[in-house]
This record gives structure tokens, C-alpha cells and sequence, in this order.
């Protein structure tokens, strides 16, 4: 069981669809869609979970440089604003979203690839529960915005998208946001942003 959703005075933070910019979405589901893409989810987890253990060169399981081993060349740096001042900042989503960023960028601190060990950021990261002190941040997902645990961990895989990008490094799977309407901040560019939702979407 994961942790309580958080509430904001008497009411539970809920989900809000962005309707006037998607005709369809989770909040159009009847019973049986809602269902149908509960199983879906739970078998292309289940799926990538067992690529994990059949395909091992694929998913490589992590492995990290020894302390003072990677100071040597700093090819690229790319720094993000944490917060947001739109419409949809949610206070306590964001405060989310800080706790849950502080706890998976070290994860990635001094993590060796190479062309033989790609990078997998579920892989690396593990998934983000309670019990490891993720809380509740927001989440895009078909149409509508959800609290989701761990939300806004997405930051941190569109900068490591966006590097690996930037220094031409091959991507071998990459997933969009679902909601076009979000636009890029000010200096950002289109398209340089990549989703993750456990296991199964992932940045490799």
C-alpha cells in the first residue's frame, strides 16, 4: 500500500483534466476502460520487468565509478527551474516534487555507461515508493493532471534526455509527454522532454 494521498485543509487533492485541450481523456474512462487499462498497465509491467531479467545487456543494472574516479572532463551542464508559476502549481505538489528530486539525483551521481552499459533510468533508479520517502508530486497522464507518487521526477529524465541529446549520445527509447498544451519555459526548446512511468516507460 503506498503512503496517503495529501490533503490541503478538508479536501483530498484530486485529479483535473485539461479538457479544453484534449477532447478525450482519464476522466471520459467508463468502469470497464478504467479496468482495461489497469490490466494493461499491470502486463506491460510485468513484461518489462522480465526484459530486465532476460535481456541483461539491455538493462544493465548499475554501476557506479569509484569515489574521485569521474573528476576528470565535464562534457555538459544543463541546469532546470524546479518550480512552476502556472496555472497548474499545486503547492503541495511542488513541495512534493522537491523531496522526490533530492532523492533520485543521487542516484544517477557517478554512474558509469558506455556503449556496451546504456543507461535505463528505472533501472538506475529504482521504484519510487514511501517507504524510500517519495511523496506525492504531480503527474501528466492521458489528459489530466494526478497526484502521483514520486511525481516530478519527469524534471530529472528530461535533463538527462536533454543532454544525451545535446552531446549526440544514441537514444534507444524515448516516451513524450502526453500533454502538447505544456509549453517549454522561456530558452527552452520543443521536444527535448522525456516521460517516465514505472518500469515500463523508460529513457534508455
Amino acid at each position: 500500500m503506498g503512503a496517503p494521498l495529501p490533503r490541503r485543509g478538508a479536501r483530498t487533492l484530486g485529479a483535473r483534466c485539461m479538457t479544453a485541450h484534449h477532447a478525450t481523456g482519464l476522466a471520459d474512462d467508463t468502469l470497464v476502460e478504467h479496468w482495461t487499462r489497469r490490466v494493461k498497465t499491470d502486463l506491460l509491467r510485468a513484461a518489462r520487468l522480465a526484459s530486465w531479467a532476460v535481456e541483461p545487456g539491455a538493462y544493465p543494472a548499475p554501476v557506479f565509478a569509484r569515489a574521485g574516479a569521474h573528476d576528470a572532463v565535464l562534457l555538459a551542464e544543463h541546469r532546470v527551474p524546479l518550480g512552476r508559476t502556472d496555472d497548474a502549481a499545486e503547492p503541495l505538489f511542488e513541495e512534493g516534487k522537491r523531496v522526490n528530486l533530492a532523492l533520485a539525483a543521487p542516484a544517477f551521481d557517478g554512474l558509469l555507461l558506455g556503449p556496451d552499459r546504456p543507461l535505463s533510468f528505472w533501472r538506475t533508479l529504482g521504484r519510487a515508493t514511501a517507504a524510500r520517502g517519495f511523496r506525492y508530486g504531480m503527474e501528466l497522464r492521458g489528459g489530466c493532471i494526478l497526484p502521483a507518487l514520486g511525481g516530478g521526477v519527469c524534471l530529472l529524465s528530461n535533463a538527462l534526455f536533454e543532454v544525451a541529446a545535446r552531446l549526440g549520445f544514441r537514444v534507444i527509447e524515448r516516451h513524450g509527454h502526453s500533454l502538447e498544451a505544456v509549453p517549454p519555459r522561456e530558452g527552452e526548446a520543443w521536444g527535448l522532454d522525456a516521460t517516465v512511468f514505472w518500469p515500463y516507460v523508460d529513457l534508455r
